[in-house]
């Protein structure tokens, strides 16, 4: 069943909704208002709430995004988006026992996408579940080669349970694809860190502050390293006598 006519009024006031949306933040309320005047037209269709959350995410506002997904599935329960687009706005949240539930939903439903098992691997892995999280995000990376994200998530996870080789593995594909991507250097930080290897740990660190100063976890690991290295008496940035102390895993 299609949701709306390609060049029906609703549909119309949708695609002016997303283009909006596209622009300066002022037309955020310009794109709420035109689905809004699309829900009055067609209260029933849940490909409208739908659309209406997906701009809600597009500016991080994920309680009025559940609201309106959760409108779209108690219309049609079998409305697949909707249930994947509710997991991410969930596991940002979160909440990731309903970001799991929301995508195994969806699987259940279509299959399984890429974008589906993305989230609950990461969901997965936010609960201490990493070898669930693993399994689905090289079933997202099945699909779809070409999203950085995942694989840097699942450079997460092996570094979680200590499977660095395949973790940095991950990470030279991720910064492939985005070499802006300051999480997926953060992760080979503490790899490279695990590894003892400290010259590579302090260049991945400085690379991920370059990308994110804001991420006070970069800056404290990058720290440990120096640290660790005056400790030790090294200056070759190689391995040192002393255990390395512990590092918080970059998320």
């Amino acid at each position: 069943m299609s949701y709306f006519g390609r060049w029906s009024l609703t549909g119309c006031l949708i695609f002016a909704a997303a283009t909006a949306v596209q622009g300066a933040d002022d037309d955020y309320s310009q794109a709420l208002a035109l689905l809004g005047k699309a829900i009055q037209l067609e209260s029933r269709n849940p490909n409208h709430y739908y659309e209406r959350a997906r701009i809600h995410l597009q500016v991080d506002a994920y309680a009025s995004a559940i609201s309106d997904l959760n409108e779209a599935i108690r219309i049609d329960s079998r409305f697949t988006p909707a249930y994947g687009a509710r997991a991410f706005a969930n596991n940002q949240m979160g909440q990731f026992e309903a970001a799991i539930a929301d995508a195994a939903e969806a699987i259940k439903l279509n299959g399984g996408d890429a974008f589906t098992f993305a989230q609950r691997g990461w969901a997965y892995g936010r609960t201490n579940r990493p070898d669930k999280g693993i399994e689905d995000l090289s079933r997202a990376i099945e699909i779809d080669q070409k999203n950085a994200s995942t694989y840097s998530n699942r450079a997460e996870l092996y570094a979680k349970v200590g499977q660095c080789d395949r973790a940095l593995s991950d990470i030279e594909k991720a910064v492939v694809l985005d070499v802006q991507d300051a999480n997926a250097f953060g992760i080979r930080g503490y790899c490279y860190f695990q590894m003892r290897d400290y010259d590579k740990a302090k260049a991945s660190y400085e690379m991920a502050i370059k990308l994110n100063p804001n991420d006070a976890v970069f800056f404290r690991n990058l720290a440990l390293v120096f640290a660790t290295t005056a400790r030790s008496g090294s200056n070759d940035g190689k391995a040192a006598a002393t255990k390395p102390p512990a590092q918080d895993m970059p998320q």
